[in-house]
């Protein structure tokens, strides 16, 4: 890596390298030729603020001088050097490299994509097969309710039923102590007519009897 502030106004690199841009005061940057790049944004121009920006330079860039910009004023030369053989071979075993990790990253992304996706359809059916289960809950709970409802009219009118009948006993029992009192009284006034009867019978039946 290859540093540089304001204050360089020559910046040498070679194709591959990373330099540094160190901004006073926030601007618009643009780097003259598209085979360099902001790390940060991936684009060769973007509105920065103050502080330190890295700048790639691409393994493809031409030599020559490509120059940076701010706000429209040049701030920076990058004198770019012609790519040595040693330094295309190295850089083109990284990206190959870089490119084999991203291939591994990206088949062990896409599996556990795949069990995620999975694990998501066995959480859909098992939510669907609650949703059933709470569907026929709710139609249990329903019969319920309506059978509740109508042993509650039964109960009701069982105790309504209930409730007449005993009034009825009651009132067959005072029925009943009120015939009891007429049989006693009956069974007096019978006795004492009988008694009048035989003691009648009785002295008619001596009268007859004298000489």
């Amino acid at each position: 890596m290859i540093w540089a502030i304001l204050a360089v106004l020559t910046i040498f690199a070679n194709p591959g390298d990373t330099i540094s841009l160190e901004l006073q005061q926030p601007a618009y940057v643009v780097l003259e030729d598209p085979c360099m790049f902001f790390e940060s944004t991936l684009n060769n121009s973007a509105n920065l603020s103050e502080g330190s920006h890295l700048i790639k330079v691409g393994i493809l860039c031409t030599p020559g001088e490509k120059k940076i910009e701010a706000n429209g004023e040049i701030i920076a030369v990058v004198k770019v050097e012609k790519a040595s053989e040693n330094v295309i071979a190295n850089y083109t075993s990284q990206v190959e490299r870089r490119a084999v990790a991203l291939e591994k990253e990206l088949n062990k992304t896409i599996a556990e994509l795949e069990r995620t996706k999975e694990e998501l359809k066995k959480n859909q059916e098992a939510m669907k097969k609650l949703e059933n289960e709470k569907d026929l809950l709710e139609i249990e709970l329903s019969l319920v309710k309506d059978n509740l409802n109508i042993l509650q009219a039964k109960y009701n009118a069982l105790s309504q039923d209930l409730e007449t009948k005993r009034a009825k006993i009651e009132q067959m029992e005072e029925e009943i102590k009120m015939l009891s009192s007429q049989s006693q009284t009956f069974r007096a006034s019978t006795f004492f007519l009988v008694s009048i009867f035989i003691g009648s019978f009785v002295a008619v039946l001596m009268m007859t009897r004298r000489p």
